[in-house]
């Protein structure tokens, strides 16, 4: 085998591993988007179904205030809990 060929093969394989590490990432990151989005939806979807509920009598008392309240604290302990797992990754 020639000298040039052998690094040829080397430089093949020094960019089929860097392509896989990349593509790794890319992944990664799409699969961070998707939760994202996924969780936004999630929540979106529980306050709409709190207000609609809600407002059903055209009006909001304590109690449906504090749940209101609640889904929120809920939601921001999901998006936490996201951006924790995140960053130990």
């Amino acid at each position: 085998m020639k000298s040039k060929e052998f690094l040829d093969w080397i430089g093949c394989g020094f960019a089929t591993v860097f392509t896989a590490l990349q593509t790794q990432e890319v992944f990664q990151i799409v699969s961070l988007i998707l939760t994202c989005v996924a969780t936004g939806l999630t929540i979106a979807y529980t306050i709409y179904k709190w207000y609609k509920n809600a407002t059903e009598d055209k009006k909001l008392d304590q109690n449906e205030i504090k749940e209101g309240i609640e889904i929120l604290k809920d939601a921001g302990e999901q998006i936490k809990d996201i951006v924790d797992k995140t960053k130990k990754k």
